[in-house]
């Protein structure tokens, strides 16, 4: 059996971490977490490339899952996260 305070510490859930450093190791998997072609196509946003809204579609899934928003609009990557982007897709 166990104690009170066992069982508080098995019910009290561990403390997150804080916003900004959940998101860079968000960031620092982001291009893990996406495919090839995904890739090119931020890579090709980033130049200003014509959308694909498909690709763009599947990016933002994937970011929102991974970095918690989504990255690109319209075929270009939102600017508050160009440099974020480029340093996730400059790591492969």
């Amino acid at each position: 059996m166990m104690s009170v305070e066992e069982s508080q510490a098995v019910l009290e859930p561990e403390p997150e971490e804080s916003g900004s450093r959940s998101r860079e190791r968000g960031w620092e998997h982001l291009a893990e977490a996406l495919e090839a072609a995904e890739i090119e196509y931020i890579q090709r946003c980033l130049e200003g490339s014509k959308p694909d809204f498909r690709l763009e579609k599947a990016v933002n899934s994937v970011a929102l899952d991974v970095v918690g928003d989504v990255i690109l609009d319209g075929g270009e990557v939102i600017e508050d996260y160009i440099e974020e982007v480029r340093r996730a897709v400059g790591r492969l």
